[in-house]
């Protein structure tokens, strides 16, 4: 036997034992969908939109769950008239959201979208009739932002919503339309945050197959953009949720077997 042999077995345990224990739970997170309300998202199929997230919300939590990540979900509407912001659910289950999601209405003239992200995060307390939104300290932020027009927020400006995003360590992905010269700061915003843009245009359809497959896309994307965030903050509550890790079941095994193999290499080497 090649002295290689006992040598790759040892590092290819290692790595076993490791990979095990460093999947041991999933990752948290606490998803906001902040949808505007204004009267522009009801017009023609504009309204598909708050359609296609009530009824196929469960295509985007199933593949979050496929990767691993246990997420949940909060709906803030934005810019209807008269109430330019509404808390209509609180953190649940998809099923909660999709309840909450066929209340969504149009009517308004106004998209104050940096301000929502603000309310979501209670920095805008006087606002409130409600509890502000329960996030879990061992969960991530991550926020997603559906509207088809640029911002008009009356307290924060992108810079300063930058800040408050970033003091409290949450992501953002916008969903604009591709074809709109008036959503350009939510582009540069997500981009800044560590997140993605998706088109608004593609959820616009009477296709149940088209809307699940836009959803479920940016289900994967989101789950990618919390493993990378836990990646580069290793020491959020979050991510400690993957480590420190229990021994699993087949980590125990991975770990049995890889001090078997140090033995007998130990022996191997010693003759």
């Amino acid at each position: 036997m090649s002295v290689t042999t006992p040598i790759k077995l040892f590092f290819a345990l290692l790595l076993l034992a490791c990979g095990t224990l460093a999947h041991a739970g999933p990752i948290k997170t606490d998803i906001v969908l902040l949808v505007d309300e204004s009267g522009s998202m009801g017009n023609g199929r504009d309204s598909l939109i708050h359609a296609n997230l009530a009824a196929h919300i469960n295509s985007f939590s199933d593949a979050l769950a496929s990767q691993g990540v246990e997420a949940r979900f909060a709906l803030i509407g934005f810019g209807l008239a008269g109430n330019l912001f509404r808390q209509l659910s609180d953190f649940g289950s998809a099923e909660t959201f999709s309840s909450a999601a066929n209340q969504l209405s149009s009517g308004g003239n106004t998209e104050p979208a940096y301000d929502a992200m603000a309310f979501a995060l209670d920095s805008l307390n006087r606002y409130f009739v409600t509890q502000p939104l329960a996030y879990a300290t061992d969960a991530i932020k991550n926020f997603i932002l559906f509207t088809d027009e640029g911002d008009n927020s009356r307290e924060f400006d992108k810079s300063a919503i930058a800040t408050t995003l970033a003091e409290n360590s949450a992501l953002l992905n916008a969903v604009v339309p591709s074809d709109s010269s008036t959503t350009s700061g939510f582009v540069e915003l997500a981009l800044e945050t560590g997140g993605r843009v998706f088109d608004l245009n593609e959820l616009e359809t009477t296709s149940a197959q088209q809307a699940q497959s836009f959803l479920a896309q940016l289900g994967l994307a989101k789950a990618e953009e919390t493993f990378d965030f836990c990646r580069q903050h290793s020491i959020h509550a979050a991510c400690s949720g993957v480590g420190p890790p229990s021994v699993s079941e087949s980590g125990t095994g991975a770990l049995a077997m890889l001090f078997l193999t140090w033995l007998w290499f130990r022996r191997f080497i010693r003759g």
